[in-house]
């Protein structure tokens, strides 16, 4: 016996080790547990119960601990009473006590206010870093079958009215009623402590002119009226992610997020140029009258854009003004001449886009000359400031043969022939492409196809525009035309998905259409 005992005395003795090791483990884990569960009770917070529950699932207090945990988060979010609070008890605890209270809260947060006579057009929901809620509505209301007015409205949450069954919104401060044909765009750009609100309405008739106002308001509700643009084509104002442009005739406003602030910068006219473009000067003299600084005849590329600077400051104050106007017989198509009305004034800056080829005439001109009587500016025989020779840039197919031809003066012929014949099928202009009235437009949509480069095709039929792309199609109703010239109209379409507003530009000349939203793509006509 003493002998078995001595020969499994190492055993035993790895046992009854192993033995005491598993108790003090299971001792000093359930210590560890009892402390931090401790510790979990004295501080009686969401926090505490939830790192018990993260360190002990299954722990010897999780039935416990679920409940604490629950009572404790639901008292916090209760106290606080943003909805976002409620949003993330449902998110933590989602069979917890109190779910259906939190379900019936966060619906009252869906709820809009009620509107007497008024229909909600666009809203826009801002919410700052302090959980401070507001909604800015856009409105409108039918006076009559041919009058809307519309307004704009800025509601602030009232938290305290979540229980009384009533409606949560506060009205804070509106615009005052505005006839318009419709309200048309609401834009917020936003910060932590601060957002700018952009509203737009559309005054209606041929033109599409918008007016826009641009409000300010902070987290405590203050709101600032800080700007009024009125009477603007909609693409003159451009909506990114953190920033606003506004193009107005005499000055461009941008407004930029940058950090925590939204900052304001107004470009004058004589600064509005856009980048790359061909500058041209000019200068007031003593008699009144614009004499050129620079060469008054250019040679330039359609597609180019011509800028006009005052190269002194006596003139910039008079251009800032608007005490001097630029016109253009780019618009004739009958050879007429240059004139100060209203149909040839160059808007929206100080630059020009060429986008026909030959010979365009610019007149700078003082509307403020006292040596020019007011039938002189009614019927004006005026000599252009500038000329502009518009040629048609050279294409790498013309490039190619040009190399011949030096090179080769033999092939020249050959190789000029077969390019040339290469694009016979190409868009031909037919003695039907004007724009003699709205039918001429409709008939020029309806006769051709529209391909751009990317193989998206746009196609026309009596009251119905289709875009077709790789991803899906686009279909546009409610088509408005407005007519410039022969050869240039704009056509507005609404978009029956989204009811979003497209605009495109028709050149009869080339038989191209350009889309002038946001993302701008080129069609081509195939005959």
């Amino acid at each position: 016996m003493k002998t078995n005992i001595k020969k499994n005395l190492p055993v035993i003795i790895v046992a009854v080790i192993a033995v005491i090791l598993f108790a003090s483990i299971v001792t000093y884990k359930r210590t560890k547990e009892n402390n931090a569960w401790e510790l979990a009770t004295k501080m009686n917070s969401s926090t505490s119960y939830e790192d018990y529950l993260k360190s002990y699932p299954n722990g010897k207090y999780k039935i416990k601990a679920d409940s604490l945990y629950d009572q404790s988060l639901w008292t916090e979010t209760v106290k606080v009473s943003y909805f976002e609070a409620y949003q993330s008890y449902l998110n933590k605890i989602p069979n917890g006590f109190h779910i259906a209270e939190a379900k019936k809260i966060l619906e009252k947060s869906k709820e809009l206010p009620l509107l007497k006579g008024r229909l909600i057009e666009k809203k826009d929901l801002i919410i700052f870093l302090n959980h401070q809620r507001f909604l800015v509505v856009g409105s409108t209301k039918k006076i009559n079958k041919e009058t809307t007015k519309v307004q704009t409205i800025i509601y602030k949450c009232d938290i305290n009215k979540i229980k009384t069954g009533e409606n949560i919104w506060k009205l804070i401060w509106k615009t005052k009623d505005v006839e318009a044909f419709r309200y048309e765009s609401l834009y917020v750009l936003k910060t932590n402590n601060s957002a700018l609100i952009l509203s737009g309405y559309n005054n209606g008739g041929a033109y599409g002119l918008s007016s826009f106002f641009v409000l300010r308001l902070n987290l405590n509700g203050k709101v600032e009226k800080d700007n009024n643009l009125e009477y603007l084509r909609s693409e003159n104002v451009v909506i990114k992610d953190n920033s606003i442009v506004a193009t107005e005739d005499l000055r461009r406003t941008e407004y930029i997020v940058i950090g925590d602030e939204i900052t304001q910068k107004i470009i004058v006219r004589s600064d509005m140029a856009h980048e790359g473009a061909i500058k041209v000067y000019f200068h007031l003299n003593e008699d009144g009258e614009i004499s050129p600084s620079s060469n008054n005849l250019l040679n330039l590329k359609i597609g180019q854009t011509i800028a006009f600077i005052p190269d002194n400051e006596k003139t910039k104050i008079a251009f800032n003004k608007g005490d001097i106007g630029i016109f253009t017989d780019n618009w004739h198509v009958d050879g007429s001449a240059i004139s100060t009305c209203e149909a040839d004034r160059v808007r929206s800056g100080n630059d020009f886009k060429l986008d026909k080829i030959g010979e365009c005439h610019f007149l700078v001109f003082n509307e403020q000359n006292p040596n020019i009587s007011y039938s002189t500016v009614i019927e004006p025989e005026y000599q252009p400031t500038f000329t502009v020779l518009v040629s048609k840039p050279i294409t790498q197919s013309e490039n190619r043969i040009q190399s011949v031809q030096n090179t080769q003066s033999t092939s020249n012929s050959r190789t000029v022939t077969n390019t040339q014949s290469s694009t016979s099928g190409g868009y031909r202009r037919s003695n039907r492409d004007y724009f003699a009235g709205e039918s001429a437009v409709h008939e020029f949509l309806s006769r051709h196809s529209f391909v751009s480069n990317d193989g998206s095709r746009l196609s026309y039929s009596i009251g119905d525009l289709t875009i077709t792309y790789n991803r899906g199609r686009l279909r546009f109703t409610n088509i408005e035309v407005r007519i410039y010239n022969q050869d240039v109209a704009v056509v507005s379409a609404t978009d029956i998905g989204s009811g979003r507003t497209l605009r495109i530009k028709l050149n009869a000349t080339y038989g191209s259409i350009v889309d002038m939203n946001d993302n701008s793509m080129s069609f081509q006509a195939v005959n």
